[in-house]
């Protein structure tokens, strides 16, 4: 329509052969579709930014799990090696390492919570259902599975345990075999755990990048209409 092009000073110059009504619904559907463009283009940089968000969150929990985890088991194995070089059974001396991981499972409890609230935004702003993508959701969902099942299914018994053993001197032999026989095996189990952890972060962070690379700029949005 040739008075779309038309400013609103153009308008306040329009013969009257025109008639006045004709440049005001003119000047009317122009305001309108100009809202309309603007909601449009508002929505879109919104999702935009609400996704590199999400993108944000999700590598900064991933880091945390991945990075985190391979340092601490990385630190507690050297820790239990030297103590077992110098004469210390290797049962005391990872029950003696038990707190560090006490205390990085809150931290591991709080990346999977980030990771799980980033995917969960991730897939409401794209829904993509590629197969990379949905490999890459199953791969975190399993992360903070893991994370949830050791900051809340193990820890909480193990430091029971080791208030139990630390606290408690009237314990008999027989007791005290029994609790760290569950210490050692809730231990163990944890290893595994953790493990699953590492490697599913690891994943997770590696498919996307080599399998799906998204579009740069700011989908639905075209400026030359």
């Amino acid at each position: 329509m040739k008075c779309r092009s038309l400013s609103l000073v153009a308008f306040r110059n329009v013969p009257y052969k025109f008639g006045r009504q004709q440049a005001e619904s003119c000047y009317t559907e122009i305001r309108f579709e100009t809202f309309k463009r603007n909601r449009t283009i508002a929505t879109a940089c919104c999702k935009f930014s609400l996704a590199r968000l999400a993108e944000i969150l999700r590598l900064i929990a991933l880091s945390i799990l991945f990075g985190g985890s391979v340092t601490i088991v990385a630190v507690a194995m050297m820790l239990v090696f030297s103590a077992v070089a110098e004469g210390i059974p290797k049962t005391q001396a990872a029950t003696a390492n038990a707190p560090i991981f006490i205390h990085f499972s809150k931290v591991l409890l709080g990346g999977g919570i980030t990771l799980l609230i980033a995917e969960a935004l991730s897939f409401s702003q794209s829904k993509n259902t590629a197969k990379s993508t949905l490999i890459r959701y199953v791969l975190s969902l399993l992360c903070v599975a893991t994370t949830m099942i050791f900051a809340l299914g193990i820890v909480p018994p193990m430091s029971e345990m080791l208030t139990i053993m630390h606290t408690k001197t009237n314990l008999s032999a027989e007791e005290l075999t029994g609790l760290q026989s569950s210490f050692h095996r809730l231990h163990e189990i944890s290893r595994l755990v953790v493990g699953g952890t590492i490697l599913t972060a690891l994943f997770s962070l590696l498919i996307p990048a080599s399998m799906s690379q998204p579009a740069a700029g700011v989908p639905g949005i075209t400026l030359d209409e």
